[in-house]
């Protein structure tokens, strides 16, 4: 068990016995801020990263450094870091506003990072089998990106009250956020299907044609279908 400490340092303990395997020890040179801690698949590396914005891989059978990757620039520092459902892809994000991918072996980044402008991020997380990336960001928003193309999907969701402490994936397109001051829970479903089902549902009916002209163009089509056509 990787244990990240708020003054900066790491440590490891054995999950059955809670014998200390690496004693605490700190990870760059700013005390501050243990946010990325993961391990490889085959449990033979760990990386960590903190408040300088690097992620550094420790061997460990040795628990010496053997490789650092500077993500963000700045010393903003890298947070609550997921794993991919296939353990082949770390997701980082960073207070930079930054999502960074990288080989959950190797340490190394994958391809560009995501960004989101205004907002320090704290979790992110893959949904909908990996074509979707989540993030929280400090000031309570909800931020997706379709990961293909590394672009944007709409607005910025609102939900909590500033800084999110926790993210988990509870099934391939629903994530759990825990907020750290409102100090709620809070379910997001991902999956379009089931938005039009809802919105269906809450409205009981139809656009009119009127409404189709103005919001949505083209031919007209009952997009409810339990409901009379509005045109």
């Amino acid at each position: 068990l990787a244990l990240g400490y708020r003054d900066g340092r790491v440590s490891v303990v054995e999950s059955r016995t809670g014998d200390e395997v690496l004693a605490p020890r700190p990870i760059d040179d700013y005390p501050c801020c243990v946010g990325a801690l993961v391990w490889s698949p085959d449990g033979t590396r760990l990386h960590v990263g903190g408040q300088d914005g690097t992620v550094r891989t420790f061997d460990t059978t040795t628990w010496k450094v053997i490789g650092e990757h500077l993500l963000a620039e700045g010393l903003f520092s890298l947070r609550y870091s997921t794993v991919s459902t296939d353990g082949t892809t770390i997701v980082v994000p960073a207070e930079s506003g930054e999502v960074f991918l990288l080989d959950a072996s190797s340490g190394e980044p994958i391809g560009e990072p995501f960004f989101a402008a205004g907002t320090q991020l704290q979790t992110a997380t893959f949904v909908a089998d990996g074509t979707r990336l989540v993030a929280e960001g400090r000031d309570g928003t909800m931020r997706i990106w379709d990961v293909a193309t590394r672009r944007s999907i709409g607005p910025a969701l609102g939900g909590h009250v500033e800084w999110v402490a926790a993210m988990e994936a509870i099934g391939p397109s629903t994530v759990i956020t825990g907020g750290a001051i409102d100090q709620s829970l809070m379910t997001w479903d991902f999956d379009p299907d089931t938005w039009f089902d809802r919105a269906c549902t809450l409205a009981g009916r139809n656009l009119t044609q009127t409404e189709w002209d103005a919001f949505v163009g083209g031919d007209y089509r009952a997009t409810c279908e339990q409901w009379p056509s509005g045109a």
